[in-house]
């Protein structure tokens, strides 16, 4: 090669040498890449400011923390028959944020569902409450509706008595009683102050993947009426049945379906009085049976008078629950769930 042409070469290099060296400093690099994930980056949001105490879910506004909690009782179970005479089931118990479930008699159950995130747009009738119902509306600062009764923190009760104008006589295609009128709710129920003190929260979180979840899981809440919850693989739900048929909200017509199902084992209360025969004790401690996306976890629930029960695996850790509604099955110690 020429010398000339050498002299070419070497110039040209030189130039291109010159001009990357002089934009490394001013030319935007990529210094690193997004690490390979199966799931897209979430940004989760602050706890206590933007989701919904009792369900984990995303509020529309902070507004609805302050919301009180409404608790409904009825003495028949969602979606049991409903024996000849009785007040039958809560209607709108299938949009309810919380509900609490025990035994009554061999075939009935008693039923305290609680609403903070919305309302129906009606409720089934009402039953009169008892200890047990009074006992979870204090742990949640909930204003407790019913057709009145006795029990222990009877604060925030209200009754069609105190309250006319909030009750109402039978629902369109609902049972024959009294029952709440829920559009009305909001703007006359008390704040939940005037039930208890503080702000009733869940704990949410986390996730619970399972190659083989349970598919089904049954509880004796009634000696003689079995509850089975089926898990929804798809939905990460569990659909309620109630001797072998769906159990259907009462006035919404679909079938109930919740996030979480939790089994708590609990004690009788240790009371003389016959108002509080076979009831079982909603404070203390005890196991519990947490299912939620197809996967149990075992564990102990801690509950005071003033707060929802604390749930904690045997290392101390806390058990999430997945954000959405949960349903609590109160069974006595001697009870055994079935699961498939």
């Amino acid at each position: 090669m020429r010398r000339w042409a050498w002299m070419l070469v070497v110039t040209s290099l030189a130039l291109v040498l010159s001009v990357t060296v002089g934009c490394s400093h001013s030319t935007p690099q990529i210094v690193s890449v997004w690490p390979a994930a199966s799931t897209e980056a979430t940004i989760v949001a602050p706890a206590g400011s933007s989701t919904w105490p009792l369900m984990g879910t995303v509020q529309r506004s902070s507004a609805g923390q302050r919301a009180p909690i409404a608790a409904l009782y009825a003495a028949q179970s969602p979606g049991a028959p409903a024996p000849s005479g009785s007040a039958g089931a809560i209607g709108g118990v299938g949009s309810a944020d919380v509900v609490y479930e025990w035994g009554s008699t061999r075939t009935a159950t008693q039923v305290l569902a609680l609403f903070q995130s919305s309302l129906p747009a009606d409720t089934g009738a009402l039953g009169m409450s008892n200890a047990s119902a009074h006992v979870v509306a204090g742990q949640y600062a909930a204003v407790l509706c019913s057709l009145g009764g006795g029990g222990a923190g009877t604060a925030g009760a209200v009754a069609p008595a105190k309250f006319p104008g909030l009750f109402g006589g039978t629902p369109p295609g609902g049972a024959p009683g009294v029952y709440l009128l829920a559009r009305k709710a909001g703007t006359v129920l008390p704040h939940p102050a005037a039930a208890g003190t503080g702000t009733a929260r869940l704990f949410f979180g986390g996730s619970a993947d399972s190659t083989q979840p349970i598919a089904s899981i049954t509880v004796p809440v009634a000696p003689g009426s079995p509850v089975t919850w089926e898990f929804q693989r798809k939905e990460g739900s569990y659909l309620r049945t109630v001797q072998g048929d769906d159990a259907r909200d009462s006035l919404s017509g679909k079938v109930i379906s919740v996030r979480n199902l939790l089994v708590m084992w609990a004690r009788p209360v240790q009371d003389d009085s016959r108002t509080n025969t076979g009831q079982l004790s909603l404070t203390g401690q005890g196991q519990v049976s947490v299912f939620r996306d197809g996967v149990r976890s075992a564990g102990h629930w801690l509950a005071p008078p003033d707060g929802p029960p604390r749930l904690t695996a045997d290392d101390g850790s806390v058990i999430p629950l997945a954000p959405g509604s949960t349903w609590f099955e109160i069974v006595p110690l001697t009870a055994n769930i079935t699961l498939k």
